[in-house]
């Protein structure tokens, strides 16, 4: 029985990545994937069952990571200090920025290339939970995440940031892409307090 190769599987890997990439999961298959690593197609199926196998493989780290972020306790915040809640968080916020930009082949390929993979529904979940975080966040601050304008508002507000972070990463270069995921996280957090204001303050917003 031969042995497996980490080299090997990680030439399947860089090739794949590429494809996908370029093309689509749909477009490619395990022969081009096999030509693109040099590679017989036999050799690419010791490695991988299939395509959504290797996909799996690319998107999988990241996912974990990213959903990782999303599903801890959010923390108590106080409703008065609404306007400096970018200041506070600004640490994290930079960190998220830099991973999702040192991540961008892997979530591209997630959120943007994966029609006709397992995940292909992974786009909507992630927006979903992170809409979930934000409401979270809002109870903490004693709004009612139960209204129904707190609910559209956290789903448009998620779709809306997670749209503008993948814009950028498909066409800025990394250290620009840092700053302005930095600017859509501080537009995103900046607007929360201007939107329960909007709707009648906290006064209004209370259980």
């Amino acid at each position: 029985m031969q042995v497996l190769k980490s080299e090997v599987r990680d030439a399947i890997l860089r090739s794949a990545e590429k494809l996908f990439l370029e093309n689509g999961f749909e477009k490619v298959s395990m022969r081009t994937i096999a030509l693109k690593a040099g590679m017989t197609v036999g050799n690419v199926y010791r490695y991988f069952n299939n395509k959504d196998d290797i996909f799996s493989a690319l998107v999988n780290p990241l996912l974990s990571v990213l959903i990782e972020g999303l599903t801890h306790e959010p923390e108590p915040l106080n409703p008065n200090d609404a306007s400096r809640l970018f200041e506070e968080y600004y640490d994290r916020f930079e960190l998220f920025a830099t991973i999702v930009v040192a991540q961008r082949r892997g979530l591209i390929l997630l959120f943007n290339k994966s029609r006709g993979t397992s995940y292909e529904n992974e786009y909507s979940r992630f927006v979903g939970m992170m809409a979930d975080h934000l409401r979270d966040h809002l109870k903490e601050m004693e709004c009612d995440p139960s209204l129904s304008k707190y609910n559209g508002f956290c789903d448009v507000l998620s779709h809306m940031f997670m749209q503008g972070v993948l814009k950028v990463l498909l066409n800025e270069p990394d250290k620009k892409a840092v700053g302005i995921i930095m600017q859509l996280l501080r537009m995103m957090v900046d607007s929360v307090p201007g939107y329960i204001s909007f709707c009648g303050g906290n006064d209004a917003t209370h259980n």
